[in-house]
């Protein structure tokens, strides 16, 4: 077996994981909304017979929230890490074949600027999902602050629910600056 044909079995197996962790995203995103849908819906359903819808929209909801958040940014990274490696495999193999057009180039087209001074590869549907995930969990707390105004400490309540909130976004910031 010679060289090229083992750095392309390794390029088909990287754009496999690329994909495979694309599906995976979908997957997460799907089954994530439908849970905090069905978490926030229960929250609304105790919402006048049980103080556990509190508990709900302060805790379970804005918990799930960044739990899925958390998984579907670690497939994002697992795709990116992919697709850099994909990059400079892209750029050994066209080096072998210094003559002709580039054999490959997906991956590097993907990161070039363009004429028209624009990138190809879309960060603004990543942005828009961050940005929902993150909205759902700042409704929530808003949702269950309401609810328990006149019984418990808000401060309090409110300083305790942005930890968790900031870490998120603090790991989601490390891991997007990572992969610019």
């Amino acid at each position: 077996m010679n060289w090229l044909s083992v750095v392309i079995e390794e390029y088909k197996t990287l754009r496999s994981e690329s994909l495979a962790s694309m599906q995976t995203q979908q997957s997460i995103l799907r089954f994530g909304t439908a849970a905090i849908a069905v978490i926030i819906a229960t929250g609304f359903n105790l919402w006048k017979t049980s103080p556990l819808a509190e508990v709900i929209f302060l805790l379970f909801t804005p918990i799930t929230v960044y739990l899925v958040l958390t998984i579907w940014m670690g497939e994002v990274a697992r795709m990116m890490r992919a697709g850099i490696f994909l990059v400079k495999l892209e750029e050994k193999i066209n080096k072998e074949f210094k003559d002709k057009p580039k054999a490959l180039s997906w991956e590097n087209w993907l990161r070039e600027t363009q004429h028209d001074g624009k990138i190809p590869q879309l960060r603004w549907n990543y942005y828009a999902i961050i940005s929902l995930f993150f909205l759902m969990a700042l409704a929530s707390i808003g949702i269950g602050n309401y609810k328990v105004w006149n019984t418990i400490c808000l401060p309090w309540i409110v300083i305790i629910e942005m930890i968790p909130f900031f870490g998120v976004m603090l790991f989601i910031y490390k891991i997007g600056k990572k992969f610019k």
